[in-house]
């Protein structure tokens, strides 16, 4: 029995993405005092500290939907199409996650780079 599955159904599972922080959008660091660029990576160390555990869910659940997706994918049942359509979930879930990892990523490291940087 070959079970239907819609990609509105798969991609359900992918939180949609946030708006990319292009580095113009950011803050000019180099003009802030001692004082505000320690706040600033004080304020994102703090923020990923408290935010982790709901971070990690949000990527765990991603990895999650990886799996799934690729053990439909190993179907012999899955005719081409499908396994194309899967392809593409794919890329669009490992893209996410990439968007994701990034935006956390710098959410740490602008104001910390700053900091270091403006110390020199």
């Amino acid at each position: 029995m070959r079970r239907s599955v819609r990609r509105a159904d798969l991609s359900a599972g992918v939180a949609r993405r946030a708006p990319v922080i292009e580095m113009s959008d950011l803050p000019d660091f180099g003009s802030w005092t001692p004082r505000e660029l320690e706040a600033a990576e004080i304020a994102a160390i703090e923020f990923l500290n408290q935010n982790i555990e709901g971070i990690a869910d949000t990527f765990d659940k991603r990895a999650s939907l990886i799996r799934r997706v690729i053990g439909m994918m190993r179907s012999e049942d899955a005719t081409f199409e499908e396994r194309m359509m899967y392809l593409s979930l794919l890329q669009e879930i490992a893209t996410s996650v990439s968007e994701s990892a990034r935006d956390f990523f710098e959410i740490g490291c602008v104001p910390h780079v700053a900091h270091i940087v403006n110390e020199e």
